[in-house]
């Protein structure tokens, strides 16, 4: 299955390698590989409503729900957090789907019992900040 990326207002159509690619040139840091393919796959997978990876309500992307994958142990700098929205159903073979990447970052250790995310690029006009707590 390939899926549309929206990159600078313009769609890129994209398999899991592509998006594995995308995903790495966002990031400032070397992430494994499998980690990035992993998150990829996830996107790819994903139904765009409920599959998992939900944020809370209060986090969204022009009025849309806000999805998030993290792979690779938490802490460790090589692990890989994809935070993503929906422009249409993920997961079908018959359409091409669209998914807005919304950040690229790493999972940090929780503080407070909350999750923390360190952010190595974000969308722009989506989130403030360099982190991200929930």
């Amino acid at each position: 299955m390939q899926i549309i990326i929206m990159n600078q207002n313009r769609p890129v159509v994209l398999d899991e390698d592509g998006l594995a690619d995308f995903i790495d040139s966002k990031s400032n840091r070397v992430i494994r590989r499998n980690f990035l393919q992993d998150c990829a796959r996830y996107i790819i997978a994903h139904n765009g409503v409920n599959t998992g990876g939900g944020c809370p309500a209060h986090v969204t992307y022009q009025g849309r729900a806000v999805f998030h994958e993290s792979r690779g142990q938490r802490g460790n700098n090589d692990g890989c957090s994809v935070f993503f929205s929906t422009g249409a159903a993920l997961g079908r073979s018959d359409v091409f789907a669209t998914a807005i990447l919304l950040a690229v970052g790493r999972h940090d250790r929780d503080v407070g019992g909350q999750p923390h995310y360190t952010l190595d690029w974000k969308h722009r006009g989506w989130y403030q900040g360099n982190s991200i707590q929930f």
